[in-house]
């Protein structure tokens, strides 16, 4: 027991749900949910749109998800972090940056809720919710993180490209400078 909640690791069958994306490569979601029912109406409306599930009920198989496998959507109930949400949410972002992170929650402190947004969050779920709330909201989430990753690729591409013309521009600084003294 961890804050008075009580961390349950569910059997292999059910943490373990995939469903294949027909289009592209599978989308991985790692969830992070205490409730039962909250982790079966998260799983059942994301495996309705074919993202591919993991399903994680305690912070060090998260925190194991994480490092070991690529992770797109983190979606995480509000109630499984307390107190320690905002730092916990640094460290999840250290581990796995750039992950799109969704909280999912009932009235939670508005104060915690800007720390989480301006901390890097993409969206807060208040509950109850409607599948299509959750769903757009994941959507959403996940294409944020695909233009953040190709800003990312490209920022690098370019530094890349930067450091490349920086080389050709010293030698042919060092070819100028050889002729030169030829002559």
């Amino acid at each position: 027991e961890k804050g008075g909640t009580r961390m349950v690791e569910p059997s292999e069958k059910q943490a373990d749900i995939v469903v294949k994306k027909t289009k592209e490569q599978p989308v991985q979601a790692t969830i992070l949910v205490t409730a039962l029912d909250d982790r079966e109406t998260i799983c059942k409306i994301l495996s309705n749109k074919d993202y591919r599930l993991n399903v994680c009920l305690s912070r060090e198989r998260l925190e194991e998800s994480l490092r070991k496998s690529s992770v797109d959507l983190l979606v995480l109930e509000w109630g499984a972090l307390g107190q320690e949400a905002i730092p916990y949410l640094r460290k999840v972002q250290n581990i796995r940056p750039g992950i799109a992170v969704v909280l999912v929650g009932e009235n939670p402190p508005v104060y915690d809720v800007i720390q989480a947004l301006k901390g890097g969050v993409f969206d807060f779920v208040t509950k109850p919710y409607t599948p299509e709330q959750l769903e757009d909201t994941a959507f959403r989430a996940l294409e944020n993180r695909k233009a953040f990753m190709e800003i990312l690729r490209l920022s690098e591409s370019l530094k890349e490209a930067n450091r490349k013309l920086r080389i050709q521009k010293r030698k042919l600084q060092e070819e100028k400078l050889s002729v030169v003294a030829r002559d």
